[in-house]
């Protein structure tokens, strides 16, 4: 996954959301610092008004269409 990429968020009941991915986010640290942890992305989703971001785990994300 890369900046602008097309994404779809894939959690029961928001399957239908569609969003760019703006960056990457800093991860803040989960309950265990020992374990990897699957990077967090800034997401625009398209049904939220401009300018409004929200950040989402990598694995609740699947690509529909790549950047170049």
């Amino acid at each position: 996954m890369k900046v602008g990429d097309l994404v779809r968020l894939d959690r029961v009941g928001e399957s239908h959301w569609r969003g760019l991915v703006l960056r990457q986010g800093e991860l803040i640290g989960g309950l265990f610092d020992d374990e990897e942890e699957e990077p967090e992305w800034v997401i625009h989703w398209l049904h939220h008004p401009v300018g409004e971001e929200s950040f989402e785990y990598g694995y609740y994300l699947e690509v529909i269409s790549e950047s170049r």
